[in-house]
């Protein structure tokens, strides 16, 4: 065959291979695309899938189904296997002599197997209230790892407020170096016809780099938080990626709706049902009984062969003395419920507390927030009016440096307000609803 035509046969497969390849190209940068816009609500849902702390809900679930088998399975006929040898220095005798009539006599060791088998019929509710005990054993369980997830929450809570600030920072100091600059640059052509003396622009100088420095340290600080939410989240963060926080309207008297309350009351239930499975312990219990077995004697004491046997009926079982320990154990769970009421009420009481801080601080950024504007007019008309004394040589650079410099504190103030105010609204949502 002609080279040609080798290399005709070759190029479909080659083109294939090819076609394969960027196929395959393309879904990798489809999937490793990264994102430019994360909702908090998003975030938190890809925190919760991210965490080790994940499976725990299947493992609290699966528990939970195996301690309520175990609990049902008590219903079920329960059987035992038994094996005895004994040797007893006496036995039953009948010394009364019978004429015609051997009585034989009870062997002293004596050898027995056998299968007892119980069915329970009525245990006094013990069972069943154990069963609605293992429930909220699992509800409580099954909460107790959502407030440990809400934790990891809360660390994008403070992610996502702390780099949204970092970029208003950013933007702001960007500002005040480019003015700096623009004064550096009018300076340095100054200097160069000779109008002012060659270290009249130092000044100017030593500002800029100071901005330069307060912008490293943002960036860098800004990184950091980045990379943190993409280990927290597993996500493949763009580091300009637009981070949104929900908007909360509030009432100051809404309601807790908290996952440690709910533990509480369910803590309160579990002392009620506590105190219910002590007072069942009063009740009588019944259930129905089998032994089937083969031993020397069997039923027949006065047997000496080995022989099986057969043996069943109907066991009913009272308590008597107890010396009031039932008594006490239900007095036990009535006194830890008054506990666990006191708990709700002290939480009641430390959440009210919070509650009010946040209500005033919300007051307070608000006011402040009314009065950030007119103070950004105000050193806004300042900054011009020192800039123009400063070109007409009534003013220092020094002089104008700190009007620049005050000028961009009020629009940092400005903007860390507006986001503290937001994340306040934010953080009483989640303390009312946590």
């Amino acid at each position: 065959m002609k080279p040609q035509n080798l290399l005709h046969l070759h190029f479909p497969k080659m083109n294939l291979i090819r076609g394969a390849i960027f196929w395959i190209a393309s879904i990798e940068c489809l999937f490793a695309q990264e994102i430019n816009l994360l909702h908090y609500e998003e975030a938190c849902k890809a925190v919760r899938e991210h965490s080790k702390l994940k499976s725990n809900e299947e493992l609290i679930t699966k528990i939970s189904q195996l301690n309520s088998k175990n609990l049902n399975s008590a219903w079920l006929p329960q059987a035992t296997f038994y094996s005895q040898a004994s040797w007893q220095s006496e036995v039953t005798k009948v010394d009364i002599p019978i004429a015609g009539i051997i009585v034989p006599e009870m062997s002293r060791d004596q050898y027995r197997l056998w299968a007892e088998v119980n069915q329970l019929i009525y245990d006094g509710g013990t069972i069943h209230y154990q069963i609605k005990l293992e429930k909220i054993q699992a509800t409580i369980a099954t909460l107790d790892h959502e407030m440990q997830l809400d934790i990891l929450e809360q660390q994008i809570d403070g992610i996502f407020f702390q780099v949204n600030l970092l970029r208003k920072q950013a933007q702001i100091l960007q500002w005040q170096k480019n003015a700096l600059q623009a004064q550096f640059t009018a300076c340095m052509s100054k200097k160069a016809n000779g109008w002012i003396t060659p270290g009249g622009c130092s000044l100017w100088e030593s500002h800029i780099v100071q901005a330069e420095q307060k912008i490293i340290e943002n960036a860098s600080e800004h990184a950091s938080q980045m990379e943190q939410l993409r280990l927290l989240t597993g996500l493949a963060l763009n580091d300009s990626a637009k981070l949104i926080f929900p908007s909360y309207t509030l009432n100051s008297h809404d309601a807790y709706n908290r996952k440690d309350f709910k533990i509480l009351y369910l803590n309160m239930e579990v002392a009620d049902i506590r105190s219910k499975v002590a007072r069942a312990h009063l009740r009588p219990i019944a259930a129905a009984y089998a032994n089937v077995g083969y031993g020397r004697p069997g039923l027949n004491m006065l047997n000496p062969d080995f022989k099986p046997y057969f043996l069943g009926g109907i066991r009913l079982s009272l308590p008597m003395a107890q010396w009031n320990r039932t008594y006490r154990e239900a007095e036990v769970a009535q006194l830890q419920r008054r506990i666990i009421a006191n708990k709700i009420d002290n939480l009641t009481q430390s959440l009210d507390v919070k509650k009010t801080a946040f209500d005033y601080e919300i007051f307070k950024l608000e006011a402040l927030i009314d009065k950030d504007q007119r103070l950004i007019e105000l050193r806004q008309r300042i900054t011009a009016e020192a800039l123009s004394q400063y070109k007409n040589g009534v003013l220092t650079s020094s002089e104008i440096t700190t009007r620049i410099a005050e000028e961009a504190e009020a629009r940092i103030l400005a903007e860390i307000h507006k986001l503290q105010l937001e994340f306040a609204r934010f953080k009483k949502h989640r303390l009312i609803n946590n």
